[in-house]
């Protein structure tokens, strides 16, 4: 929620009826409730459960990619979650700056797997639609980043659509999924994310990660407030996407 409202009156206000227990008055609702619509919902309207374990997972790509490094550097520039679990547009743009000059992205498909079937098959949803949405994913964080950042940055953020058509090395692609313990795979996964990207696997260029909850017998939704434990895959290199045996 902290996230969501950023520096807005409106996480202190939810924060105090939280923990009070007090009511919010009609003019606090107003203030609150655009925040909590979208992915929590508000007493009157629930939002379905699905929508909320989408938004946690991405949510902890989110986090956990704040700390994932480059040559030493952390990201210079995140994009996600998005503020409303359905709207259109991609999961997540992380870019990186390197040796102090150039630049490279990863554009991330992120999903939630509380299903029954395999995690693989998660996987492979999130790789057709990445291949099949990218351009589009691309374009608005193109149009969108090279506004809001100056100098450098913004200069590439208006060059990453053509970077991805081109096939430019400084373009990769990753896929999160959020789940639970017991859908945690013991084996290689993300061999469909070498299919889908085959020129970006041979240079090293995507990225998987899985993270999942430590309880081992409940579903990915009913513990979003527990620790998680991340297995990021190797994805320095393409040839070690997969779990560790």
């Amino acid at each position: 929620m902290e996230h969501r409202c950023g520096s807005a009156p409106a996480f202190r206000l939810w924060e105090d009826a939280v923990k009070s227990g007090r009511l919010l008055s009609r003019a606090e609702r107003r203030k609150v409730d655009p925040f909590l619509a979208g992915v929590f919902g508000t007493p009157e309207r629930p939002v379905p459960v699905d929508h909320l374990e989408g938004h946690v997972a991405e949510l902890l790509w989110y986090l956990l990619t704040q700390e994932a490094e480059r040559g030493g550097q952390p990201p210079v520039a995140l994009e996600g979650p998005s503020f409303n679990v359905t709207e259109p547009g991609g999961d997540g743009l992380a870019i990186w700056r390197l040796d102090g000059e150039t630049f490279s992205f990863c554009l991330w498909e992120i999903k939630k797997d509380s299903s029954k079937s395999h995690v693989s098959q998660t996987i492979s949803l999130a790789c057709r639609q990445l291949t099949t949405r990218a351009e589009k994913y691309l374009a608005k964080y193109t149009g969108i980043g090279s506004r809001q950042h100056e100098g450098e940055l913004g200069r590439f953020y208006g060059q990453i659509l053509d970077m991805w058509v081109d096939d430019d090395p400084s373009a990769g692609a990753g896929v999160s999924i959020g789940t639970c313990y017991h859908k945690a795979p013991k084996q290689r996964s993300f061999t469909g994310l070498s299919r889908a990207f085959p020129n970006m696997a041979r240079d090293g260029r995507l990225e998987g990660l899985i993270a999942y909850s430590t309880e081992t017998d409940q579903a990915f939704h009913t513990h979003a407030d527990q620790p998680f434990h991340v297995m990021p895959i190797r994805s320095e290199r393409s040839d070690a996407l997969g779990f560790p045996s």
